[in-house]
């Protein structure tokens, strides 16, 4: 099987704790989509208001946003539940103008005119002669409320004139899975530049045969690489039946961009291997390993899996707080499901250490892994003996497992924590719950005891 494996690291790359504004939410999986969407025919088209807060420039080049920025096509308010669902085509006519900083308000309002609730987007360029699509997603006090109307107000922060920008950001692949449980849209996002871009923003949008929206999602991804790509999986809320979809990824204004000569590679993937396994889900893990002499901090590992025709059949990833340096661990990724119909037969890894620390109580790990086995009355639990080599009495630490089969392949992988303290040269206890959809195929297990943020030396 073919791997890929890319690794960066980024120096002093801030930690992103949230947004500064509400954006869509990623829809319920386990929701069940109802077969006719209640929307009221007679609602009120949504309405457009256009507001300019333009920098100014000295620019002798004519621009206007009321007449360049066009919503060119709007869905109807589709509501299920206490959600509502709404979504939107804008272009920018001009040939020459990128509007910067745009910042997207939509509203919805009740028949009466009240407002319900408000939704938030922005995109940090909106390049000349392209279309970008946007998705709202909007709560209800309750079930009896109606939702009548929308009103879609933007304002611009600056502009720059080029006839040459294009996004850096395109699309390949994307496709579109019915699902029994919940619609999904998997695609690839390419980036064309030497620079990693981190904290991406993607709507989708579903359209009928008569080419009309009738239903879509947003989904973040947390980095891309330098000219590569990167596979996508979005759940949808759909209104209708679906012809095609569209994708549309943007640079958000909590992005960072981060050339290639700014990054150092200290990370490196020694073994991998995933599978689909009897339940049609993926499974599999991933051993990592710490290359140089500095403590690397928030690691993230994003795979994408691909079917025999090399569309993304799914994706996953994980999260690492902290590796030592030298160390080496074993961690499996939360994989996202695959949908009815999709097969995994490939898969590539991306690594993203965030960044490194110099100054850390450690430079090596201090815990000795003693005994590994399987519980007696259930082989999907690893029991793990360990001893702290440190001067200090260390409290709250992880433990990983990996299981293997007897080919020696990665089979499924679990972690937990404990937070009993652990005196210099005593010995601690755990027990981790490997996740293995056949575990009488499990043949052993490897462990790695490690600090993480909340651990504490005394």
């Amino acid at each position: 099987m073919r791997k890929k494996i890319f690794i960066v690291f980024v120096i002093l790359f801030p930690l992103i704790v949230g947004l500064g504004c509400r954006f869509s939410k990623k829809p319920d999986p386990t929701a069940t989509p109802t077969e006719e969407p209640a929307v009221n025919p007679s609602l009120a088209a949504p309405t457009v208001t256009v507001e300019k807060k333009e920098t100014e420039s000295p620019s002798l080049k004519p621009y206007d946003a009321n007449k360049d920025l066009v919503v060119v096509k709007q869905s109807a308010i589709y509501k299920k539940d206490t959600i509502v669902f709404f979504g939107f085509l804008i272009e920018n006519t001009s040939t020459h103008t990128t509007y910067e900083g745009v910042d997207f308000t939509i509203q919805l309002f009740s028949p009466n005119g009240n407002l319900i609730d408000t939704s938030y987007a922005y995109l940090t360029q909106f390049y000349p002669e392209t279309t970008q699509g946007i998705t709202a997603t909007f709560w209800l006090p309750d079930e009896e409320e109606v939702a009548a109307s929308t009103d879609i107000r933007w304002t611009v922060a600056g502009v720059s004139f080029s006839s040459d920008l294009e996004n850096p950001l395109t699309l390949e692949k994307l496709s579109y899975w019915e699902n029994i449980d919940f619609p999904i849209v998997t695609g690839k996002i390419v980036n064309h530049t030497p620079a990693i871009y981190t904290n991406l923003r993607t709507d989708v949008l579903c359209y009928d045969a008569a080419d009309e929206i009738v239903g879509g999602g947003t989904v973040y991804i947390d980095f891309i690489h330098p000219n590569n790509d990167l596979g996508f999986t979005v759940y949808v809320d759909t209104f209708g039946e679906v012809s095609r979809v569209d994708a549309f990824p943007t640079i958000t204004f909590t992005s960072d961009v981060i050339e290639e000569s700014n990054l150092i590679s200290q990370v490196e993937v020694l073994d991998s291997h995933f599978y689909e396994d009897s339940s049609g889900a993926v499974n599999g893990g991933l051993i990592i390993k710490n290359t140089g002499d500095s403590v690397l901090r928030n690691i993230y590992a994003y795979i994408t899996y691909f079917d025999q025709d090399g569309n993304i059949a799914t994706t996953g990833s994980v999260y690492l707080n902290l590796l030592l340096p030298d160390d080496i661990i074993g961690i499996t990724p939360w994989n996202l499901i695959l949908p009815d119909g999709a097969n995994m037969i490939d898969y590539s890894i991306l690594l993203l250490p965030l960044h490194k620390e110099d100054d850390y109580d450690l430079n090596e790990n201090p815990f000795r892994i003693n005994s590994i086995k399987a519980a007696e009355d259930d082989n999907r639990y690893a029991q793990v003996n360990f001893t702290n080599t440190y001067s200090k009495t260390i409290t709250e630490v992880d433990a990983y497992v990996l299981g293997y089969n007897a080919e020696g392949k990665i089979i499924g992988g679990g972690m937990t924590w404990l937070s009993d303290p652990i005196l210099p040269g005593g010995e601690g206890n755990v027990e981790v719950l490997v996740d293995c959809q056949n575990p009488e195929v499990i043949d052993h297990f490897e462990a790695w005891v490690v600090p993480f943020d909340w651990t504490r030396f005394e």
